[in-house]
């Protein structure tokens, strides 16, 4: 990825646990969620440089196939009408590989949550720092939420 920025946390320091926005939950990863987390990722990345594939059978047969994959480490935001408002798609390696929230649920805190909780599984797996790539050209607003959460240079 061309422009961005490591980030890094410390899992070892205290971090709160997650707080869900009222009508927003935490769903377990199925496979049938595959096309909806395609369709989030094309949906909030709008055109912008990412891995979600022009069609989904490539990005799934990429992402799926990944040695890093695990889908225990793929966390869903859904709302109540069941749509997915976000994700948040972890490496094994304590890697954020993606995370989005769909742009009619932004500010919600749904992004704090998502990390919040990949915070918890990865500290619980034995992990003591968690990283992700920032683009240069993010919206202030992920760089604010990956600040507040921690996250520092390298």
């Amino acid at each position: 990825m061309s422009g961005s920025l490591l980030l890094t946390r410390d899992l070892d320091v205290p971090f709160p646990a997650p707080q869900w926005p009222e009508g927003i939950t935490l769903a377990p990863f199925r496979e049938a969620d595959a096309p909806a987390c395609h369709a989030l990722l094309r949906r909030a990345y709008d055109g912008q440089e990412s891995d979600a594939a022009p069609s989904f059978e490539e990005w799934w047969r990429a992402t799926g196939g990944d040695p890093e994959f695990d889908p225990d480490l793929l966390f869903l935001a859904r709302a109540t009408d069941r749509s997915l408002a976000g994700l948040a798609l972890c490496w094994t390696s304590s890697f954020v590989k993606d995370i989005v929230v769909d742009p009619d649920y932004r500010r919600r805190g749904i992004g704090e949550a998502l990390l919040l909780t990949a915070f918890t599984t990865l500290q619980r797996r034995g992990h003591s720092r968690i990283g992700l790539k920032l683009r240069s050209d993010n919206r202030d607003g992920a760089r604010r939420l990956y600040d507040r959460l921690g996250f520092v240079l390298g």
